[in-house]
């Protein structure tokens, strides 16, 4: 797989690192509506991993 832009990557650590947060604060304040937080706990750490191993493969280029 190819490595994302710099620029793209930043993007989507910053997206992904934001979503996370907003997952975890969703599912201390709104326990009882799954689809508000589950979703967001379960697929933002792909594009986070994904960028920061873009962000990894460009530093090393």
């Amino acid at each position: 797989m190819k490595p994302w832009s710099r620029q793209f990557a930043w993007f989507a650590l910053i997206t992904a690192a934001l979503a996370i947060l907003l997952g975890l604060f969703n599912m201390a304040a709104n326990t009882a509506h799954l689809g508000s937080w589950l979703p967001l706990l379960l697929l933002m750490p792909w594009p986070l991993y994904l960028a920061i191993w873009s962000l990894r493969a460009r530093s090393q280029d």
